[in-house]
């Protein structure tokens, strides 16, 4: 009779290990699962980064750039300005 309880009590001592084994083995692929996953977005994260670098980049380029629609207009009123110039010294001058 004894022998039977003790391999009762090993029997259910066996059962719990296994038990736990089990639950520890899908609690590590779970793990294995996220650190993949983990990785992943790392990978994705540095290429937003290097992307979005890149686009600051080009915008601080494009700042420093002068405005060319602004450079129109200012050239178009220099011209306007040194166009009014020389009609009055032609007049003055008697050219009509």
């Amino acid at each position: 009779m004894e022998k039977y309880v003790e391999t009762d009590v090993c029997e259910e001592r066996k059962k719990w290990v296994n038990k736990r084994l089990d639950n520890h083995e899908e609690r590590l692929e779970t793990l294995e699962k996220t650190y993949q996953t983990l990785n992943k977005m790392n990978y994705q994260i540095e290429q937003i980064d290097k992307n979005v670098s890149f686009l600051n980049k080009q915008i601080r380029e494009e700042q420093l750039k002068p405005n060319k629609r602004y450079d129109a207009i200012v050239m178009q009123i220099i011209s306007f300005v040194i166009e009014a110039i020389l009609v009055i010294v032609a007049v003055r001058i008697g050219l009509k």
